[in-house]
């Protein structure tokens, strides 16, 4: 186990035919009143991967973060404040690309003021670490049509989808919709 997130199980032996083993694991439930307490005791790993922002991260987007998170006292505050202002944001999905060499991120926030999933999630993302707290981009697909056979289905476009994820400690990753 390795910062919160299961690296991998290993047997202390190679395992024979018919031999059984145990393993235990527990889930911690994220409830709101626990991610306010959970605090900002990160492990090294974390910080050192999910608060890099390059280096001409727009000083645009850090100071808005800076305005809606000026009351926040926890990361789990910063969290809300900023997903309460990305809410007002309409979602559309006819957009256009932003202009070459401009920052997506600030693009969607102070040109385009609409955008789809992969918008959202990349802002608060970006958002989160400009404020100190860890924060990571997450994409996936929905379970999509149902295939021809029992537990096949078919992917299309429409079910692809991107949220963001926030590290609190004692929880780990926390998916954030």
């Amino acid at each position: 186990v390795s910062a919160g997130e299961i690296i991998g199980v290993m047997a202390s032996h190679d395992l024979s035919a018919g031999e059984s083993y145990t393993v235990t694991a527990a889930v911690a439930p994220a409830t709101p009143d626990g991610l306010d307490r959970a605090g900002e005791d990160y492990p090294e790993s974390i910080l050192a991967s999910y608060l890099q922002l390059p280096a001409d991260f727009p000083d645009s987007v850090r100071r808005l973060s800076d305005n809606i998170t000026a009351n926040a006292s926890t990361p789990y505050q910063k969290v809300l404040k900023i997903n309460e202002y990305l809410s007002k944001i309409p979602y559309k999905t006819d957009i256009t690309a932003p202009p070459p060499g401009s920052d997506g991120v600030e693009y969607f926030l102070f040109e385009l003021e609409s955008g789809f999933c992969v918008h959202f999630a990349s802002a608060m993302a970006v958002m989160l670490r400009a404020e100190g707290v860890p924060a990571r981009l997450a994409i996936g697909y929905l379970p999509g049509d149902p295939g021809e056979k029992a537990g096949e289905y078919i992917l299309r476009d429409k079910y692809y989808h991107a949220w963001p994820q926030v590290y609190f400690p004692e929880y780990g990753w926390v998916d954030i919709e």
